[in-house]
């Protein structure tokens, strides 16, 4: 070493002084941040080392990082002309950087704790014997729904929610785009989902504004389970504000539940008006192949409609036919006491899970006692059960002359293989239509582009089981800017 080096002293200055204790300073919050990252992965695993391994780790990490700082600083003799300092200043402040660092680690962990928060379940292994889930009470839970007129649901919904059901259908709401709106904000606090049908028009006009009571029409659906609304093109029914089509989800079961509002009987053709609305419910409901509950004000007895004969040789059951089989007596009245105008029809794969039907008594709304039925949640999947049948083969139009001269070949040279007739008849004809098909195929193929009858048209007069089929599962709500399918019966291709 060099005599100039050894006879250098630091001359600590004012300026240098200040350097140092910045320096330091960033040095403690640099520290800081590591001793919180430390502590967040001591958090985080807390399961796996007990309190006592996870003190003596932090104490260790902090004494070899106080180690490894003293082991840097410069041994230097105390300095007369520094006045306060007793010590070197490197030695002074690491004593600052000793006495500062928990305090930064608590205030910036603080700080922290405001960006991240530990999840409350970090490091917990749900399914595990030591840490099972929560209990699964769906096999107790019921599913209420009601179904009602309030005649306007302006500022009731403290009546709805007086009904304490999880699914209301309402029928003549009256309900303008500002009283949709409004309810809409106060049914949402209260727990429920809203479709809304099309907004009414309003009664009156007038200087300051539409009058918030409109015409006397107006569907809607309220769910506090998932509800979203069809993704069908609005018919005219649906844009006139007389018709409503939603689906709500649970757990593994989707159903479809359409709102109706049928003409009064004071009105003309009324009768005939109401069948064609409930006529348009049933295409809707035959767009996909859900289980379905058709509900509301239809100001007339359903027996009284033509539609009912198709719904009841659909399987559709009433809730006052429920009502009767499970009490032996008749509903009480829904309207005042006379008329059951306010109806529920049940589609098959849903009428062995009603358990209880009753009408409200409490008079919330004017006239009107609401529908409830109590529904039992379903633990398994629900499956329909259909017959897997040919399809007709009248769209590959094959010509009827072409299928009698191959029918009556194949009659007079093959001998049947089947002890049914009708099954061998059957044979004959399909292979009669598919030499057909290959004919007209090979005369002009752009027009017949079959080169044959497909397996999907084969297989008529055959004993065929009954097949279970599972209920769809319908595709979630795309986010904002993505395509959305707009179908309520997904194929398999599809997904």
């Amino acid at each position: 070493m060099s005599r100039k080096t050894e006879n250098t002293r630091i001359v600590w200055t004012p300026f240098r002084i200040r350097f140092v204790n910045l320096c330091c300073s960033h040095v403690c919050v640099a520290f800081s941040h590591v001793a919180f990252g430390m502590l967040k992965w001591l958090l985080n695993n807390r399961r796996k080392c007990s309190d006592c391994c996870s003190l003596k780790l932090f104490s260790t990490i902090t004494r070899i990082l106080s180690n490894f700082w003293g082991a840097t600083v410069p041994k230097t003799e105390p300095l007369p002309e520094l006045g306060h300092f007793s010590r070197d200043p490197w030695q002074e402040t690491f004593v600052q950087f000793e006495n500062f660092g928990l305090g930064a680690i608590l205030c910036i962990g603080i700080l922290k704790c405001d960006r991240f928060r530990v999840p409350p379940f970090a490091s917990v292994r749900f399914g595990e014997a030591k840490n099972p889930g929560p209990l699964d009470n769906i096999q107790d839970q019921m599913l209420r729904i009601a179904v009602t007129n309030p005649t306007a649901i302006y500022k009731k919904t403290s009546f709805l929610q007086a009904l304490n059901c999880d699914v209301i259908a309402l029928s003549e709401t009256s309900a303008t785009w500002e009283v949709q709106r409004r309810e809409g904000i106060a049914l949402r606090q209260c727990g429920f989902t809203n479709v809304w049908g099309v907004p009414v028009p309003s009664q009156t006009s007038s200087m300051y504004g539409d009058s918030l009571r409109g015409s006397s029409i107006g569907v809607s659906i309220h769910s506090k389970f998932p509800l979203r609304p069809a993704r069908q093109q609005k018919s005219d029914w649906e844009l006139g504000g007389r018709l409503v089509h939603g689906f709500v989800k649970i757990r593994d079961m989707e159903f479809q539940i359409i709102v109706i509002y049928g003409f009064p009987a004071n009105l003309p053709q009324s009768k005939n008006r109401t069948d064609q609305l409930l006529k348009e419910a049933i295409e809707k409901m035959r767009c996909t192949t859900h289980p379905t509950i058709i509900c509301g004000d239809l100001n007339h007895h359903p027996q009284t409609l033509g539609t009912w004969e198709h719904l009841k040789q659909m399987g559709f059951v009433t809730a006052e036919q429920i009502y009767y089989e499970q009490h032996l007596t008749d509903m009480p009245p829904t309207f005042g006491n006379s008329t059951r105008n306010d109806v529920a029809l049940i589609s098959p794969q849903l009428v062995p899970w009603i358990s209880q039907v009753e009408v409200d008594q409490q008079h919330l709304f004017a006239g009107h006692n609401p529908l409830i039925f109590t529904m039992k949640v379903p633990q398994k999947p629900i499956f329909r059960t259909t017959w897997r049948l040919p399809k007709t083969w009248i769209e590959l139009c094959p010509d009827t002359t072409i299928i009698e001269r191959h029918f009556a070949v194949h009659n007079g040279n093959e001998e049947s293989t089947t002890d049914c007739p009708l099954e061998a008849w059957s044979k004959q004809v399909e292979h009669a239509v598919h030499k057909a098909l290959q004919e007209q195929h090979s005369a002009n193929p752009e027009h017949f582009p079959s080169t044959g009858l497909p397996k999907k048209f084969r297989g008529r007069c055959k004993q065929r089981g009954i097949v279970k089929t599972p209920i769809p599962v319908s595709v979630k709500q795309a986010w904002g800017g993505h395509y959305t399918p707009q179908t309520d019966h997904p194929s398999v291709h599809l997904k």
